[in-house]
């Protein structure tokens, strides 16, 4: 029942965004789905319009002005020293866990590289500071669910 009703909230939130909300009630309905993602059918109030949105609810996003420029949605791809890792989706960039203290968004796991940033805290979510040559503060955010 609570995944349900943590459905339907995720639902009426990317409704709003979409302006998708019909009047009397919101009509949508999980589909089939892999792990971490979600797919909602939406139908305005005639059902003559109807939707397909696929989101990744494990998914964060990293936002700011770094230089280079990191910023995007990274998905979950798995465990790395006990904790969740992320990659962009071109694949460029990953945000690890050391299995020390720190949180690290690099080119590679286990490698810092010349350019990364760090964020010594359990939690992925939050500012991160530059080391080597990288610049400016990126943020990481969870998904809006």
């Amino acid at each position: 029942m609570l995944e349900h009703v943590k459905t339907q909230q995720e639902a009426f939130i990317i409704a709003s965004d979409y302006n998708l909300v019909p009047y009397d009630p919101l009509k949508c309905e999980p589909v089939l789905h892999e792990t971490g993602l979600r797919s909602l059918f939406f139908a305005n109030t005639s059902n003559i319009v109807k939707i397909l949105i696929q989101y990744d609810k494990d998914a964060v996003t990293v936002t700011g002005t770094p230089v280079p420029n990191i910023t995007g949605v990274y998905t979950l791809r798995g465990l790395h020293n006990d904790k969740n890792y992320y990659q962009r989706t071109d694949e460029a960039w990953l945000i690890w866990w050391d299995d020390v203290n720190t949180w690290k968004i690099s080119t590679a796991l286990d490698v810092q590289g010349d350019c990364f940033w760090t964020r010594t805290d359990p939690d992925v979510d939050g500012d991160y500071v530059p080391c080597g040559n990288a610049q400016g503060t990126p943020t990481v955010e969870p998904s809006n669910f």
